[in-house]
């Protein structure tokens, strides 16, 4: 018998995303759903995306994203608080209502399952790291390392955004991409559908379209622009243009850091992430 199950991760708060994945699965009658951690942060509904990942019956674990939040609420990452480099994930954790803060602290790192016969590894970054990115083109030899070190059939990942399905020495390895922060030009958010039959494994690699300018008008509507501008239109950025902007600012930010001499900052000092933020996105936009 065959089984059919949707696989989605990193939805980062976009709703307008979600709920295209989600009346993609409905017209495709797909009920069992994984998802691969990152609900939260970055774009402006991680509270509405918590809610209704929490209201499934899906097998759902948590990301780095969650993690983040676990550690700023015990008190690890007070210094977090008032950097503006961190504001989004602020305003984000503020957001947060008491039932989505409680089904956080519920979540697993991973998981292990068995669909018809197949047994399944569900990691956000790998079996070892929420945050490590696996990339089976670019550090090839870690890839390696950790398809050896499996003991299921099948690892699913997610965390690094890009979207690959492939087979190492008998086992396979799938990440969905990213339902919410995808790199692929505004083609659509991102997920898989993995069959399972008779013990064979094959996956689809999905992207859904949805409005780009739906999305944008949620960042400005619902105050997270206004609290952290150089950050939303990173992300905004990101998707239009298929990149991962947010991280070429960051990289701008730290080498104005290291221009001025500054090694011992917990975080981008303000005027230096005011400073990156206003030159490299208006330079960007010029270019």
């Amino acid at each position: 018998m065959k089984e059919t199950i949707a696989v989605m991760a990193d939805i980062h708060g976009n709703l307008p995303a979600f709920l295209a994945i989600k009346a993609d699965l409905r017209k495709r009658g797909i009920e069992k759903v994984i998802v691969a951690g990152d609900m939260i942060s970055d774009c402006p509904d991680s509270d509405e995306v918590l809610t209704l990942v929490r209201k499934s019956e899906w097998i759902v674990i948590k990301g780095n994203r969650e993690q983040y939040f676990l550690d700023h609420q015990a008190g690890h990452l007070n210094h977090w608080t008032h950097a503006r480099q961190m504001s989004a994930l602020m305003w984000t954790f503020d957001k947060l209502g008491r039932s989505n803060r409680a089904y956080i602290q519920s979540l697993p790192d991973q998981k292990r399952i068995e669909i018809g016969g197949i047994s399944i590894r569900i990691t956000h970054g790998s079996p070892d790291s929420l945050s490590e990115l696996l990339y089976p083109d670019r550090k090839r030899e870690r890839f390696e390392e950790v398809m050896n070190a499996l003991e299921e059939d099948l690892l699913i990942c997610g965390h690094s955004h890009n979207q690959w399905f492939l087979e190492q020495e008998g086992k396979w390895a799938l990440n969905p991409g990213s339902a919410g922060i995808h790199f692929n030009k505004g083609e659509g958010a991102q997920y898989a559908l993995l069959s399972i039959s008779e013990g064979k494994l094959s996956a689809r690699l999905i992207s859904v379209p949805y409005s780009l300018d739906e999305l944008e008008k949620r960042f400005h509507d619902s105050g997270l622009y206004q609290a952290s501008p150089h950050w939303s239109r990173s992300i905004i950025d990101s998707l239009r243009e298929g990149e991962n902007i947010s991280l070429l600012m960051i990289d701008y930010a730290l080498n104005l850091m290291e221009r001025e001499g500054i090694t011992d900052a917990l975080t981008i000092p303000d005027p230096i992430w005011d400073r990156a933020g206003e030159e490299f996105l208006k330079n960007r936009n010029r270019g």
